[in-house]
């Protein structure tokens, strides 16, 4: 299977930490994850799961799932990973304190879509 990061960038946000700190998205954001694939519950999930945890809910609720041709596919949506403690905190450099376990999972994405609002 592959992973597939999608960042969810409100109207005017032009930096990563900010980006990674949106708590939901758009209803368009909405229209394009459901373009992509299907939003599917992680408890218990027996498919292929891209790392995400499917016992503890430690990597969130849901997630976006599809498969092509035999392959599939799970989507990393920034705005379905958890937030972190500390979120809404601004740091030193005036941007959000960083959402290291988004940026974890999205960081090591082979293909990361930045959805701009």
């Amino acid at each position: 299977g592959y992973k597939f990061g999608v960042i969810y960038a409100a109207d005017g946000q032009t930096s990563e930490a900010a980006a990674l700190a949106n708590e939901r998205g758009s209803p368009a954001f909405d229209e394009f994850l459901a373009a992509l694939g299907s939003t599917v519950e992680l408890a218990g999930w027996s498919r292929y799961r891209a790392g995400l945890d499917v016992n503890g809910g430690s990597t969130g609720t849901h997630a976006v799932y599809t498969a092509y041709q035999d392959v599939e596919i799970m989507f990393h949506v920034s705005t379905l990973l958890p937030l972190q403690p500390g979120t809404g905190t601004i740091g030193a450099d005036g941007e959000p304190v960083q959402q290291l376990a988004r940026k974890r999972f999205i960081g090591n994405d082979i293909v990361v879509i930045v959805f701009q609002d």
